[in-house]
């Protein structure tokens, strides 16, 4: 797939521009206000219930980076955007009534992340030119205004789970290269694949919530894969108007730095039911090179979250089977969980992290069992934050 910005930078191929092709005729584009607008995502209608099983991912035929073919279960039913995001959501969401006049919305990075980005104008049109920087921010804006569920973006695991099913021929279900016009169209103008999703493989890419690693493949857990647990690049998925037939398919992955705007990507949403603190009450564990590494006991106390962080200390001496043994428990600081994320803070001072003795003395992963993330640990009481899809 070519990815583009608006200087026409292509940063994993530089493709010839051939001579403009007469877009063939489309069949009727979805016109529907309340099916592009921010209600469709929030009522549900505008969302595809996804259930949970297991497939092939992966392609023997494709780029190295789709191999080698294995077998994912996706453990846990889903709900993804029949759509791409519109620019009507887009503009809804990150438009605030309340605002004071001039106010912003930024990025970590303090990027300004503005109400219509687009290249291409229409509210019916997908949404692109935003950074998968500027989509947390579309994210947090939704949550804020639905806490029954939680909106995030698709996993790569998920995205190709859900996409991959399309019989019908490309000219038929996507808006490429050939039949584009060299623009995008709007929302829902083709066939959907056999799940009920429209412009998997065109009209604009859509971001997924994963880090790339080109041999990501080759280690994938087979259980709800989350992609690396850190990277310099984040993945797209799927075809565009910009792109060449070969470059429309379910398997294709590709990927740009998280600030990036393309204006050939842009992305859907996915929503799973919101936690409560019940679902987090009880004793987690982590482990670090095999062992136990961390327990760590939640309870809620007057309606607060409270708990403690018990640390190991890892030790790997040479020619000896790796042992852990128990630290002390560590008071967790400001636990806040918003439905998807657990966030608290340990304090450096007191706490006693696990290392062996050929890690640094201070930073180091846990990676937590079950369907969780990663979870890191930084210096100086820096927060630690675990994120986990609640059924």
């Amino acid at each position: 797939m070519e990815m583009v910005s608006e200087s026409g930078f292509s940063r994993r191929r530089f493709l010839g521009r051939a001579a403009a092709a007469l877009a063939l005729p489309g069949l009727s584009a979805q016109q529907d206000p309340a099916a592009y607008g921010l209600t469709a995502l929030l009522d549900g209608s505008g969302m595809v219930r996804i259930p949970a099983g297991e497939f092939q991912m992966g392609s023997a035929g494709g780029e190295a980076d789709e191999a080698p073919v294995h077998r994912v279960r996706i453990s846990r039913d889903f709900e993804i955007g029949k759509f791409e995001v519109t620019q009507a959501q887009w503009e809804t969401a990150m438009l605030d009534p309340h605002a004071k006049a001039g106010a912003v919305r930024t990025t970590p990075e303090a990027a300004t992340v503005g109400s219509d980005p687009s290249h291409f104008k229409g509210r019916s049109l997908p949404v692109e030119s935003v950074s998968w920087d500027d989509i947390q921010v579309f994210l947090a804006r939704l949550n804020a205004r639905d806490r029954d569920h939680t909106y995030r973006l698709p996993t790569e695991a998920e995205w190709e789970y859900a996409c991959r099913d399309d019989s019908a021929g490309l000219a038929a279900s996507a808006w490429y290269k050939d039949n584009s016009g060299d623009r995008t169209e709007a929302a829902g103008g083709k066939q959907p694949n056999a799940r009920g999703l429209y412009d998997t493989l065109g009209n604009v890419a859509e971001w997924v919530e994963d880090w790339y690693g080109h041999d990501y493949y080759a280690e994938s857990p087979a259980v709800d894969p989350q992609g690396p647990a850190a990277g310099s690049y984040r993945v797209y998925r799927g075809g565009s108007w910009l792109d060449p037939a070969k470059y429309c398919r379910v398997t294709a992955r590709n990927f740009e730095f998280p600030v990036s705007r393309l204006y050939n990507v842009g992305f859907r949403v996915v929503r799973t039911p919101a936690a409560t603190n019940d679902a987090l009450v009880g004793l987690w564990s982590g482990k670090m090179d095999g062992l136990t590494a961390i327990r760590m006991t939640i309870e809620e106390q007057d309606g607060k979250l409270a708990g403690a962080v018990l640390f190991y200390l890892v030790r790997r001496d040479p020619g000896v089977a790796p042992t852990a043994s128990p630290g002390f428990p560590t008071p967790i600081i400001s636990p806040r969980f918003d439905g998807k994320r657990l966030t608290f803070k340990v304090s450096h001072k007191h706490a006693h992290p696990p290392r062996t003795l050929h890690d640094p003395p201070v930073d180091f992963r846990l990676e937590l069992t079950g369907p969780d993330k990663a979870m890191v640990y930084a210096p100086e009481g820096a927060t630690l934050e675990m994120i986990r899809e609640m059924p």
